[in-house]
């Protein structure tokens, strides 16, 4: 039961409606890895806002990464707050880029990669072709901007309510809007049925931190031989 998506006029509606725009640019989790290498659990993952706040790539042969597109999708958190919170190194190069930090002796923390926060949440896409889990990965400025509404008494819980997301322009021109979507706001503007997106949620249960995967340790440290090299 897809929700169709509703066209946007231009971003400045948004601006003038007093919404908040996310505009720290973090194109490379729209990348693709293409390494095969199996990952392992990592310990470096921790959860919940104080985490994400203190401080989401993930390997996604088994779950879905969401993407932003330049129409608005409709989503549905499953948890309030992020499953997963932890570093990411890009590096860029033929095979794997990204890679969770390990924290503890990180082969590339070694050689002066500086990893970047990710925090990661559990979201149902009601806008895709078959709604499904995806992971929601958010860098440090819309974190804190979700966590604002999670705060606010208006819009918070985030899985109280539904939310309008999306994204305009590319590179460093990018900017990404997420807009509170009230249950009473779906029929007509979104063409959907609450109770019925309600039953195809509850069919849903949120991610956990198993999802997150990193490399072995043994690929990090080539990696960074391979960096250092250069």
């Amino acid at each position: 039961m897809p929700v169709a998506q509703r066209k946007i006029a231009d971003p400045s509606d948004f601006i003038a409606d007093g919404v908040d725009i996310d505009l720290d640019v973090d194109e490379e989790v729209l990348e693709e890895d293409h390494e095969d290498t199996v990952a392992s659990h990592t310990s470096a993952v921790q959860s919940g806002w104080a985490a994400a706040l203190k401080t989401a790539t993930t390997d996604r042969k088994f779950t879905t990464e969401f993407k932003f597109n330049d129409e608005p999708q409709l989503v549905k958190f499953l948890d309030a707050t992020p499953f997963a919170v932890f570093r990411q190194h890009w590096i860029e190069r033929a095979g794997r880029k990204s890679f969770v930090c390990l924290e503890n002796e990180c082969p590339l923390c070694g050689i002066g990669d500086t990893p970047r926060p990710k925090a990661a949440f559990s979201i149902v896409n009601l806008s895709a072709e078959e709604p499904v889990v995806d992971i929601l990965l958010t860098s440090p400025t819309l974190t804190r901007q979700l966590a604002a509404f999670d705060q606010d008494s208006k819009t918070g819980p985030l899985d109280r309510i539904y939310w309008s997301m999306s994204r305009q322009g590319r590179g460093t021109k990018t900017v990404y809007t997420v807009i509170p979507v009230k249950p009473r706001d779906l029929s007509e503007d979104w063409s959907a049925d609450a109770n019925e997106i309600e039953t195809t949620i509850s069919r849903f249960e949120p991610l956990t931190p198993a999802v997150i995967l990193f490399a072995p340790r043994d690929e990090m440290t080539r990696v960074a031989r391979e960096i250092s090299s250069r």
